[in-house]
């Protein structure tokens, strides 16, 4: 065997044990966030009060909200609403989109069902729901048109039989780590990693989830009880919140390896949405300390986000642009915002 063939063996053993290393790496850290943002108040006409829930990459908002008592949903895009609900829902609430508008949302019918999910797709409605299931609750769509959420056999009491799912072409896949016995399912990426949380035992610690090509990781920081998981991006990189001792944090995961997410002098907070460059976004634990501010956090720095005049905020979500999504309140009404990079990052 020659030199040249030596080295280009060499070569190629080299490339694939860096490529093995780089896939159990974390990705690098992402630049800090800009420091200064414009705001969009966001509320239907004639609403009573909204939330905004995702941001899409060409800007395209939902959220949901009430108005003459019952919950509804809507798009928000250039200045424009449109209510969605399939004929004859009530009660819908949509909570995820993808970079095609198409969205996923759950709602109520006249029918037997408790609870019903649907795709709605440049006006038309496909519904998800199989007879033997009282409660289908779809929560997310990538841009592959995969669906993911949880469902419930029977009704949503102690101990209901409960599972996730995964949904394309009018097909589910169960989607259930070894051994759990309670489920939700929050996130999917674009590679359809999934995430989510539940339990092992009907009153045991609250654990989260990784599911890749049928395996699954299990999540929990050591020492933490009752973590949530809330969102993945493309890179694998998972966010959420969960109780360290008395103190509820926010936190990532990438790499086998848990970063602690709280902003210097809060008392709490929690993670619920990170973009593909690693910018987390997220709020103060409501349940511990009620609402405060909202935060955008990367590169080790936080940046706080309060519209103007509001009294709270939280943010749920953000866009490869950097635009962030959430709601608050204003003299006591919730309403949604949109919050605008002005300044480049610093």
């Amino acid at each position: 065997m020659n030199k040249s063939m030596i080295m280009m063996q060499l070569g190629l053993l080299l490339t694939i044990v860096c490529m093995e290393l780089c896939c159990s790496c974390p990705p690098p850290p992402p630049p800090p966030p800009p420091i200064e943002y414009e705001y969009t108040e966001l509320l239907p006409p004639s609403w009573d009060n909204c939330s905004a829930y995702k941001i899409n990459n060409d800007g395209v908002v939902i959220g949901q909200g009430v108005h003459e008592r019952k919950v509804k949903s809507f798009m928000y895009h250039d200045g424009e609403y449109t209510e969605i609900a399939p004929p004859g829902w009530h009660n819908v609430a949509i909570v995820g989109i993808n970079d095609q508008e198409v969205i996923v949302g759950q709602g109520e019918d006249d029918s037997n069902v408790l609870y019903k999910s649907f795709i709605y797709d440049d006006g038309a409605y496909t519904e998800i729901a199989e007879p033997d299931w009282e409660v289908t609750l779809a929560y997310e769509i990538n841009n592959n048109g995969t669906v993911v959420g949880w469902r419930l056999y029977g009704l949503p009491v102690p101990r209901a039989r409960n599972e996730g799912f995964m949904y394309r072409d009018g097909k589910f896949t169960q989607i259930m780590p070894p051994g759990w016995v309670i489920i939700e399912v929050n996130d999917i990426n674009n590679k359809d990693d999934i995430v989510g949380s539940g339990r092992k035992e009907y009153y045991g610690i609250k654990m989260g989830f990784i599911y890749h090509s049928g395996l699954y990781t299990e999540l929990l920081p050591a020492g933490w009880e009752d973590i949530g998981v809330y969102g993945i991006n493309d890179a694998g990189v998972v966010v959420g919140e969960g109780k360290d001792g008395d103190v509820y944090k926010g936190f990532s995961y990438a790499g086998g390896k848990y970063t602690e997410l709280l902003p210097p002098g809060w008392s709490s907070c929690c993670a619920y949405g990170i973009n593909n460059e690693g910018l987390v976004v997220g709020g103060q634990n409501m349940y511990s300390d009620g609402m405060g501010k909202a935060f955008v956090y990367g590169g080790g720095r936080y940046v706080e986000l309060l519209p103007p005049g509001w009294e709270t905020a939280s943010a749920f979500n953000i866009n490869e642009n950097g635009v962030i999504v959430g709601w608050g309140t204003e003299k006591l009404k919730q309403k949604g915002f949109i919050a605008t990079p002005v300044t480049k990052t610093q």
